[in-house]
């Protein structure tokens, strides 16, 4: 059925025809609504609950310290895991002294449109920390002049009245603002671990080698691992994963390293790691040998297929889509090697299939368990982060 829209108690109600795309990354069950947030921020399931008759809100009154405007709370929404809709940029020595340039200017324009007389240098000191007085001349060069108000150094318009909001929104915007904020935030973090300067944007690209333990002593390498860990949740990484992951979600781990919750009630945005494949497929429920967790030239797949006699290759094949031995009959025996190959790459394992089960590939035949693994948790997860929320 086509897209339906229309007004709703919050926000609108959209009816979503199988054919279209999840808006979470986890399946709103069929004839299920749920209710979500969602911005050029991010996207994210939410639940409205009542709120009690004692709450209220306080909303501070700028400029004058210590009022308050009373607000009544019409009700509480508790908000779920967070989709990104936008990547947070990585720590740049040089793209952030530009958005600090632009930021700057904002600050100091809206200032100026309150007083024109001047915006004092260390009221913009006091509120960009850390920024000395001369870096702060340098980067306002172009839209203003230092002077002296009342033996107090300032900054004066040049020309011209401050531009207006639209303008300064322009150059600055809010979605900017709050992903730069969360860079800093996540290198802020990084840094008192010790972490000062960042030679990657993934932490995957880190070496194998780097990481091996004759490199360490004692606790060294669990110390490693830890901060290894820290990178991987720095909100650049995070962001990244998924905005890469997302149009192929079932590329990514889901549960583990990256799971705000810790306890599988959100995903984890991280690729998935196709060697640890056989840790999530459960094997149990396969009346055959659990296959080994080797490289495919060990698994013996090929020496068992080539240990088939002709009288075995005819019965797999016979079972698999050829009604008879006589359509079998003009075949060579290289391509019915070839034929029970493929079958053995990409078709789904039969629990009750031994011979197929023998000469599998497992490295590729995984694939069709994997996506149905993927879809169970996929599935799991997302239920148990809406009745997280519910509560």
């Amino acid at each position: 059925t086509a897209d339906q829209e229309g007004e709703a108690l919050f926000g609108l109600t959209k009816v979503l025809s199988p054919t279209q795309p999840e808006p979470f990354l986890g399946p709103i069950p069929t004839g299920k609504v749920v209710q979500g947030m969602v911005n050029t921020l991010f996207k994210a399931p939410v639940c409205r609950h009542n709120a009690k008759t004692t709450d209220f809100i306080l909303i501070p009154i700028p400029d004058r310290p210590g009022q308050f405007i009373i607000r009544e709370v019409e009700g509480v929404w508790v908000v779920g895991q967070q989709h990104p809709q936008v990547e947070v940029p990585v720590p740049s020595e040089k793209n952030y002294q530009i958005y600090l340039r632009k930021r700057l200017h904002v600050y100091v324009c809206r200032q100026l449109r309150r007083q024109p007389d001047g915006v004092f240098l260390n009221a913009i000191e006091n509120t960009f920390k850390g920024m000395h007085h001369n870096s702060v001349r340098s980067k306002l060069r172009e839209i203003g002049t230092s002077s002296r108000i009342g033996g107090l150094e300032a900054i004066v318009l040049k020309d011209g009245e401050a531009p207006s909001e639209a303008k300064l929104r322009e150059i600055v915007s809010p979605e900017q603002v709050c992903c730069y904020e969360s860079m800093r935030h996540g290198n802020y973090l990084l840094y008192n671990m010790g972490i000062h300067e960042l030679l990657t944007k993934n932490p995957s690209d880190i070496s194998s080698y780097a990481l091996a333990p004759h490199h360490y002593l004692g606790n060294e390498l669990q110390a490693f691992q830890v901060l290894l860990q820290e990178l991987h949740l720095a909100p650049w990484v995070l962001t990244s994963a998924y905005q890469t992951g997302s149009p192929r979600p079932e590329r990514m781990s889901l549960v583990g390293l990256g799971d705000p919750s810790g306890k599988q009630q959100a995903f984890s945005f991280h690729k998935f790691d196709a060697k640890k494949i056989i840790e999530i497929v459960n094997f149990t429920e396969f009346t055959g040998p659990a296959p080994q967790t080797r490289s495919l030239n060990e698994l013996g797949a090929r020496e068992a297929i080539k240990a088939l006699s002709e009288q075995q290759v005819d019965i797999i094949l016979l079972s698999h889509g050829f009604k008879t031995k006589e359509s079998i009959g003009s075949i060579p025996f290289w391509q019915k090697i070839a034929i029970i190959r493929t079958l053995a790459t990409f078709q789904p394992l039969d629990r009750k299939d031994q011979a197929l089960l023998k000469v599998h590939r497992n490295t590729r035949l995984l694939y069709q368990q994997q996506i149905s693994e993927f879809t169970k948790l996929q599935q799991a997860v997302f239920a148990s982060m809406l009745e997280t929320i519910a509560i």
